[in-house]
């Protein structure tokens, strides 16, 4: 219900814009990510913080002039919290919920110095109502006895691991009652950017491992079908081969071949005799011998198109089995998978032991350029 965001001097702008509600040229509102803002409850939006007569870049340029800050264009100047009102709770109990987490907000983060706060404008026009919480991480440095900014020493991993079990101390403190804070989500302890963008990298990951699972179920299902139907087929194409075969031999064996050819049976030129009969042969029984020639034409043409539809049959069954995967590359998607998740362990791994990579490898596990600096939000340093 609570996330936290840090910022460099280049991302200012869009983000202060957004905590406003600041319009663009067109009048379109300057919006963060993939916001649904309902303009005609904007005017609802409000400020808990001191209002800034120079504007919130100002208050920011005019904080880091007094404290030691880098100039380096990557470090983090601006952290924010985006709080989000439990689903426990009533609409009339929204405000006082703000307040107290602006009071909690405040000693946690700025030692209830209002030099330190930019803004906590309380959205109140997009979908859920939630408060964006703006400070300047600035921290005492006891060695060199002075104020600097350092985003990671303030939001660090204990800070991460503690703020929602605190927070919600402090609301059932505030409301006699637990309004939900702590979830499946948040009570291991609240998660960075970057811990968040792994989750769902391991989602990611995880769904594909379940659709390449029924991929490869289907494609064995379909491999199974395929072969049966491919194989009742021949068979059954076998057997007519089979019985034309037996059909012609039956009728070779009762007459010579040459004859049943057609050559064979324009060669017969039997001498008519008296009463339309020729010379040892009555006409009856070459009329008989020439049908059965007729059948014996049929039969080798039924034969011949048994094997070409057999032969047709064969082709379209290879053809349709490039399309599902062998054992090998079944294998070679299942080594795909165990790559994926190899490169999930070593992510977290360089996350654990080096969290200031952890936002380029990220980067690069969502094909962007690390290097780019992107205008619209930062990754954490």
């Amino acid at each position: 219900m609570a996330h936290v965001a840090k910022y460099t001097r280049t991302q200012l702008g869009g983000m202060t814009r957004h905590y406003e509600r600041a319009q663009k040229e067109s009048g379109e509102y300057q919006t963060f990510g993939n916001q649904d803002i309902d303009t005609n409850r904007s005017h609802l939006n409000y400020n808990l913080a001191q209002e800034r007569e120079a504007g919130q870049l100002a208050c920011i340029q005019e904080r880091l002039n007094e404290v030691k800050c880098h100039k380096r264009a990557d470090v983090n100047v601006l952290c924010s919290w985006v709080v989000t009102a439990p689903e426990q709770l009533r609409p009339d109990e929204h405000g006082r919920f703000f307040e107290e987490s602006y009071k909690f907000l405040n000693n946690r983060y700025a030692n209830n110095e209002e030099k330190n706060v930019v803004s906590a404008y309380v959205h109140m026009d997009e979908t859920t109502p939630h408060m964006h919480y703006a400070f300047i991480p600035v921290v005492h440095d006891e060695r060199k006895n002075i104020d600097k900014v350092s985003a990671k020493e303030v939001v660090n991993r204990e800070d991460l691991r503690t703020f929602h079990p605190d927070l919600e101390r402090h609301m059932s403190g505030v409301f006699g009652r637990e309004i939900g804070i702590l979830n499946e989500a948040t009570k291991d302890g609240n998660k960075s950017i970057t811990e968040l963008k792994q989750g769902r990298a391991t989602e990611i990951i995880r769904s594909a491992e379940n659709q390449a699972k029924q991929i490869l179920s289907r494609a064995n299902e379909n491999a199974s079908k395929i072969d049966l139907d491919g194989q009742a087929r021949a068979e059954a194409l076998q057997r007519q081969e089979r019985a034309l075969q037996g059909k012609i031999e039956g009728l070779e064996r009762n007459y010579s071949g040459k004859v049943l050819t057609q050559k064979g049976l324009d060669q017969i030129q039997p001498e008519k005799g008296a009463f339309g009969t020729v010379k040892g042969v009555s006409l009856e029984e070459i009329q008989n011998l020439k049908r059965t020639a007729q059948k014996y034409h049929d039969a080798k043409s039924d034969l011949e198109n048994i094997k070409s539809d057999y032969s047709a049959l064969l082709e379209k069954h290879a053809e349709i089995k490039r399309f599902v995967p062998s054992q090998k590359e079944k294998i070679k998607i299942a080594d795909s998978i165990a790559k994926l998740k190899n490169i999930e362990r070593a992510a977290k791994d360089v996350a654990t032991q080096k969290p200031e990579l952890a936002p380029l490898v990220n980067a690069i596990a969502n094909g962007r350029n690390p290097f780019k600096q992107e205008k619209s939000r930062g990754l954490e340093r």
